[in-house]
């Protein structure tokens, strides 16, 4: 009995600091890239409130994620919030009110800084904006336990954890001084060593849990956690089981083997699932981390929450594995220019409403295709020719509708072109129809309970996915799938009709365009039915490329992305030529000159 209380006792202590090595390495890792900027206010001096639409603060988060700061408007200044973590803050000041910035004051730990315009570092100068740097003396001391306290932030919490430090060692130093034998004592700092080693598990379990909860984290770690506490789980339970029936403890040592062997098989499958990447998130990808569908993320426009927009004249870095773009958006949250409100003489204006491909995720600016449709048709065109690109990352065509409606009608269009992608399908999964558009915001449909284990194992992906059938992604049977299928045809179909209505009441022509994006079994519907109908423009991507370009499966692949799946230049090349071809042969633009005069690239 000693010898197996011995054994357990170093498995129990080899467990415990295998998983707080784990965590530590973890947290040392992630921790050298902080800088805490502790409840930061940030004023520009000799600015006017109408000014602040042109300056951007935006924090730097470890993991090089670009993160805008929300200008104050009671307190007139952009704040950090408490305990926040970034690497660094930087200051993106339009050139026209540069000149009338003097200094920049910064409120820090009851310090204020009064810092000269011309002091503070020059990060990049780009065509119309200056991005600074706040400088290394605002920001926190570099102090490992003084990051690791923001971990819980508040005074009372913290209060709390000292008076319990304080009630442990008292209880520590009390037990010590009534047990002065020296094998009393070795026990007893085994016992304690479990406790803390138990508390410490405990505290990670949770820690990641509420990662978990919070933002549906999916690391190896925490599948390891996961594993290691359902061992525990399991452990505990099993005891419980051989108390309640003794004449099965003669199997406890059995049985204490299957567990071992169970949880070093899970373990082993889980590592194994994962270097492999079967059933991999498109997420997890591109960026390691699961990412549930069932969430809406859109809070760029508190005002207007059933808009799907950007962040207002924002700056984001678009950095993937095979590729890094600066995305700059509008004064509509849109990846374009400003335009002016007012029509010119003369002026034929084409608003492309549509998700990431037509927003451009995966080419520059001057390459995302109605940058590129717009300088095409320029050149054959005897008007004055004014492109708008509507395409929001994430968005879909009941998104787009509301864009439409509420934000894009006030310029005018003469053309609405409304791109289809497959992922528009997918999205569909996760949100459904106009039934989002609630009195309360935006509502997606509920994610089914089991998506939080789906998101942290590789294990219970194999077995819903692979063993029981389920389509991979959408957490669905392939019955329901089949049935949301024939829906989303349904929904999307009298979302168009919803297009065609407004085409009527606002006078625009209207033309649905269906991109190529290789696989495209579910547009097959959608693409006969409105073909069908005469009082529908289409424009078919698919049938371009396959019987004008003659192009095939494996000709496509080189105009997309491989692991991002995007097109690149050369596919948004592609989309634009295909479009202008589609103009000129359905009429939809009659001012157009001889398209030979279109040179290829």
């Amino acid at each position: 009995m000693t010898i197996n209380m011995k054994k357990y006792n170093v498995i129990a202590l080899v467990i415990i600091s295998v998983i707080f090595g784990i965590g530590l390495l973890c947290y040392v890792i992630y921790q050298r890239n902080i800088n805490i900027y502790e409840s930061v206010s940030i004023r520009f001096n000799d600015i006017e409130i109408s000014d602040t639409n042109l300056i951007h603060v935006l924090s730097v988060s470890p993991l090089g994620r670009y993160i805008p700061i929300k200008y104050n408007y009671n307190n007139q200044c952009w704040k950090t919030s408490k305990g926040s973590y970034s690497k660094s803050i930087i200051l993106v000041v339009n050139e026209n009110i540069s000149y009338k910035i003097k200094s920049v004051i910064v409120e820090f730990e009851n310090k204020i800084f009064d810092i000269p315009i011309d002091d503070l570092e020059i990060l990049t100068k780009l065509e119309n904006e200056i991005q600074y740097v706040l400088p290394a003396e605002i920001r926190s001391e570099n102090a490992f336990f003084r990051k690791a306290a923001y971990i819980v932030s508040g005074m009372i919490k913290t209060i709390i954890i000292v008076f319990l430090a304080i009630v442990l060692l008292a209880v520590l130093v009390y037990f010590f001084r009534k047990n002065s034998n020296k094998i009393m004592r070795k026990q007893l700092i085994l016992k304690w060593l479990k406790i803390v080693g138990f508390s410490i598990v405990i505290a990670l379990g949770l820690f990641y849990g509420y990662l978990l909860v919070k933002y549906t984290l999916s690391c190896y770690i925490t599948a390891i956690l996961l594993i290691i506490i359902s061992g525990l789980v399991l452990w505990y339970f099993s005891k419980l089981i051989l108390k309640l029936y003794p004449m099965l403890a003669k199997h406890s040592g059995k049985i204490k083997k299957i567990l071992l062997i169970i949880i070093a098989i899970w373990f082993c499958i889980e590592t194994v699932l994962r270097i492999t990447g079967i059933n991999k998130s498109y997420n997890e990808k591109l960026t390691s981390y699961y990412s549930s569908g069932f969430i809406n993320n859109n809070k760029a426009d508190p005002a207007n929450p059933h808009l799907f927009v950007n962040i207002k004249n924002s700056i984001v870095f678009d950095k993937k594995s095979e590729f890094t773009y600066e995305m700059r958006y509008n004064n509509d949250g849109l990846r374009d220019i400003d335009h002016l409100l007012e029509k010119q003489k003369d002026e034929v204006r084409i608003v492309c409403l549509g998700n990431s491909f037509t927003e451009g995720i995966g080419a520059p600016y001057d390459s995302t295709w109605p940058k590129l449709l717009e300088d095409k048709l320029k050149k054959v065109c005897n008007k004055q020719v004014t492109v708008f690109n509507a395409g929001i990352s994430g968005s879909d065509p009941f998104f787009s509708y509301m864009l439409l409606k509420e934000r894009m009608l006030k310029y005018k269009p003469d053309i609405v072109l409304v791109a289809l992608q497959v992922t528009d399908f997918n999205f569909y999964r996760f949100r459904g129809g106009f039934e989002r558009f609630t009195e309360n915001g935006v509502h997606y449909r509920k994610p089914p309970v089991y998506e939080k284990i789906y998101a942290v194992s590789y294990v219970f992906r194999f077995l819903l996915n692979d063993v029981m059938g389920y389509k991979k992604k959408y957490l669905q049977s392939k019955e329901d799938y089949n049935k949301d299928s024939i829906q989303a045809n349904i929904d999307i179909e009298n979302c168009i009709y919803q297009y065609y209505q407004l085409s009527l009441q606002e006078d625009f022509k209207l033309a649905i365009v269906f991109i190529d994006s290789r696989y495209n079994s579910r547009y097959a519907y959608l693409i006969d039915k409105f073909k069908k109908d005469r009082n529908l423009t289409v424009i078919d991507l698919i049938d371009y490329n396959k019987n004008i370009e003659n192009l095939t499966f494996e000709d496509l692949e080189s105009y997309f992305w491989k692991i991002d799946m995007h097109c690149n230049s050369n596919g948004y090349k592609l989309i634009s030529k295909g479009i202008v071809w589609n103009f000129s042969n359905l009429g939809i633009l009659d001012s157009l000159n001889n398209l030979s005069a279109i040179p290829d690239d």
